[in-house]
């Protein structure tokens, strides 16, 4: 369910934005149970299947406060306004697997995206409708698929945090190895300064 596929659901990305920033705003304090019983609500309206307590459990293990949150904003899009029939149905395009996109969804894809960080930064928001779209196997109106990959790579938050890291450790690295280059040429000075001092 995460490539486009012919007949793919296609989102409109302006009206997809608005209606994150809007869940997000409108977010309470949220409650893991009732957060999971309105996505089985929205779920069952929309004529899909729910899963079995156990497989719920299961799926729900890794979800902290942030991914709740995650999980409410994704339920508001399927339980309201127009886009609500858009995720139905391109959750029903994969019926077996409908209800556990949302939890795999929220604790890998989006899991540094914070409903705080959702509030300060619009690219944070188009970046969580972009993955949210990739996820659902369906496109980005007015947009070749290739096209809005390369916009959702250069919009990814973990991505730029891990070239981040990786340039961080490469710095560390070339330091550490100065440091070494240094300490040999110092020790290489003392030697010779001792050898000069015996003859």
């Amino acid at each position: 369910m995460t490539a486009p596929r012919a007949g793919a659901v296609a989102f409109r990305l302006e009206r997809l934005t608005s209606e994150i920033r809007l869940a997000a705003l409108d977010l309470g304090e949220t409650e893991p149970a009732l957060a999971a019983a309105r996505l089985m609500d929205g779920l069952r309206d929309a004529g899909l299947p729910v899963p079995p307590l156990p497989a719920w459990a299961e799926a729900a293990r890794e979800l902290d406060r942030d991914a709740w949150q995650r999980v409410e904003v994704l339920t508001h899009l399927l339980r309201h306004g127009e886009l609500g029939p858009l995720v139905a149905r391109a959750l029903a395009r994969d019926p077996a697997r409908a209800w556990s996109v949302v939890p795999a969804f929220a604790t890998r894809e989006a899991r540094l995206l914070t409903v705080e960080l959702l509030l300060k930064s619009p690219f944070r928001v188009e970046e969580l409708a972009r993955k949210w779209v990739h996820a659902l196997g369906g496109t980005i109106e007015g947009e070749r698929p290739d096209e809005s990959r390369r916009r959702m790579e250069r919009l990814d938050f973990g991505g730029v945090l891990k070239s981040l890291e990786e340039a961080g450790r490469d710095r560390e690295e070339r330091m550490r190895r100065l440091q070494e280059i240094e300490a040999k040429r110092l020790k290489e000075q003392q030697e010779a300064y001792a050898r000069q001092s015996r003859e």
